[in-house]
């Protein structure tokens, strides 16, 4: 048996054995504990490991997708012939494409790393200096104009278009910008606005009105011409239709219409009165705009009232022709019983008045007292009569003699005349004219021609015939109105121009109606009745003074408020107040 103490030393024993083991354990445990956590470190830097390999991949895959970027980038930009380039924020340039170096003649090298004042003028340096400043206070896009000097050293002008580099909300890094040259384009508008206003100029200096209008009517274009006899500018016509500027197209809106429809031009002629109220022949053309995409025409008005005019006067020249004829052939006829009338009259006056050896002889065989019978004759008023016949006949031979010549196309000598002499012996012969049952003398004859009237070229008495022709007309005219409650009255003055002298006949009688006044210097034409006149007078008158003595006859007249004939004349060389 064992002693209490080696009972004790044993149980000693036996603790301290458990306490190693409990020990033991608790080291194990520790270091299984140590060994999980290495492991654990080991996975997770494993998986850090694999982690930064991904997150390396994917940044050389951004990399290289950046850097493939950048390249595509570089080459849209080099490629791009507007030249581009970029600056930092200290105003250094930082890149640019070819295009830039080449506009201006300088090299990568010389621009990368460099100012604009290391390669520009200071004046447009200083310029673009302005603008960066003002483009990098803040983040945004500047577009402006200005100038850059080319590599062929010519300044052209130029358009920039410039942006910030960075985000919106950090600070700016710099500029980006790109140059558009718009020189050529300046000068293609400069020309287009020179040929605009040589167009325009050429359209307005045109003598025919010329208007524009759109499909609806309204007027795009209205020239100067139109302005004038529109007394509308073209302010105020355009935008607006043109029946509402032009008054007088509003009753042709329908073949206007017409030629918008058809296409084909369109022609129309009236007469109306002026803005002055004076009745003028117009025409119209109507052409239609012939684009597919343009629809409208263009309206051309022309003043056609001196052609019309002139065309009257041809008319009325050919019917003076064929009055010629005609007039030679009747002289002819007139001539051979005219010459009876007056020889028959002066062998009646001889007979009767004479005192020759036969008469006296006769009269003793019959017991006549010749004394007595010329006494008879001059109560009963026989020897006026007789001299009226020769007169008569005498006026007669002369109309005769002018109507041969007038048949004939030899020209008589014109010689200098003095109008206010020949008019004055004009109107001592119209006294004494009884023509047609219209007493001359009745008339209030005003003579008021200057003294220093000067002298025309003509034949005196075919212009004595004029003269007497209008005062006979006038006569007839102012007698055969019923209206008349004055005075009849005849103004007669002078107008003196620099080549010639124009003569006015003017009365207070009926005058003459306007359809009347296109017509009266035409032969046989004639407001009277058949056995009051032939219709001669004034187109006799008109050969005379048109034709023989190369002037001028017109006639101005208000219905109601007389007619006033004009005869114009040229001065002749003789004159004093030629030589002026």
């Amino acid at each position: 048996m064992l002693s209490d103490g080696a009972r004790m030393s044993k149980s000693d024993s036996l603790h301290n054995a458990q306490q190693r083991i409990a020990e033991l354990e608790a080291e194990l445990v520790r270091l299984r504990q140590q060994e999980e956590m290495r492991q654990r470190e080991i996975e997770e830097r494993n998986r850090l490991q694999r982690e930064h390999q991904v997150i390396t991949q994917r940044l050389l895959d951004k990399r290289a997708r950046l850097n493939e970027s950048m390249q595509t980038l570089d080459a849209v930009i080099e490629s791009l012939p507007s030249p581009i380039f970029y600056k930092n924020i200290e105003g250094v340039y930082t890149g640019c494409n070819q295009a830039f170096c080449a506009y201006l003649g300088k090299t990568r090298e010389q621009i990368i790393g460099h100012t604009f004042y290391d390669i520009a003028p200071t004046h447009l340096a200083n310029d673009y200096h302005r603008a960066d400043l003002q483009l990098m206070t803040h983040h945004g896009t500047q577009i402006y104009q200005s100038q850059v000097r080319n590599a062929a050293g010519c300044d052209r002008d130029i358009i920039f278009n410039k942006a910030t580099i960075g985000a919106p909300d950090a600070e700016v890094l710099g500029l980006v910008g790109i140059m558009t040259d718009i020189t050529d384009i300046r000068h293609a508008e400069h020309e287009v606005s020179s040929l605009q206003n040589l167009l325009r100029n050429i359209i307005d200096s045109m003598p025919s009105a010329l208007i524009t209008i759109d499909s609806q009517y309204r007027v795009s274009h209205w020239n100067q011409q139109a302005e004038k006899i529109s007394g509308l500018s073209a302010e105020k016509a355009i935008g607006r239709t043109i029946s509402e500027t032009l008054p007088l197209l509003t009753s042709d809106m329908g073949p206007i219409e017409r030629a918008l429809i058809s296409r084909c031009p369109c022609k129309i002629s009236k007469s109306l009165p002026d803005l002055q109220g004076e009745m003028q022949f117009w025409e119209v053309v109507i052409y239609p705009l012939m684009a597919d995409e343009m629809a409208g025409a263009v309206v051309r008005i022309d003043n056609v009232s001196d052609r019309v005019r002139m065309e009257e006067v041809m008319v009325q020249s050919e019917k003076m022709m064929s009055l010629g004829g005609l007039a030679a052939g009747m002289a002819h006829e007139i001539n051979n019983p005219l010459a009876g009338i007056l020889q028959g009259a002066q062998l009646v006056r001889s007979r009767l008045l004479g005192d020759s050896p036969k008469n006296r002889k006769l009269a003793d065989e019959l017991g006549l007292d010749l004394e007595k019978m010329h006494q008879f004759m001059q109560r009963r008023k026989i020897t006026k009569m007789l001299e009226m016949i020769s007169d008569a006949g005498e006026r007669a031979a002369k109309t005769v003699h002018d109507m041969l010549s007038f048949g004939r196309e030899e020209a008589p000598e014109l010689l200098p005349c003095d109008l206010k002499s020949l008019i004055a012996q004009t109107l001592k012969l119209a006294n004494q004219d009884l023509t047609g049952g219209y007493d001359l003398r009745r008339l209030h004859i005003v003579n008021q021609l200057p003294d220093d009237l000067p002298l025309v070229l003509g034949v005196k008495s075919q212009l004595q015939q004029v003269v007497l022709n209008m005062l006979r007309n006038a006569a007839q005219a102012i007698f055969n109105w019923c209206e008349l409650n004055a005075e009849p009255v005849i103004r007669i003055s002078a107008t003196i121009g620099v080549a010639d002298v124009t003569i006015h006949m003017a009365d207070n009688g009926p005058g003459i109606a306007e359809e009347f006044s296109k017509r009266i210097f035409e032969p046989f034409f004639t407001t009277k009745n058949a056995n009051k006149g032939t219709g001669l007078g004034l187109s006799v008158s008109y050969y005379i003074i048109t034709d023989t003595h190369k002037g001028a006859l017109t006639v101005n007249s208000t219905p109601g408020d007389g007619a006033c004939f004009n005869i114009s004349l040229p001065i002749s060389a003789a004159s004093p107040i030629s030589n002026i």
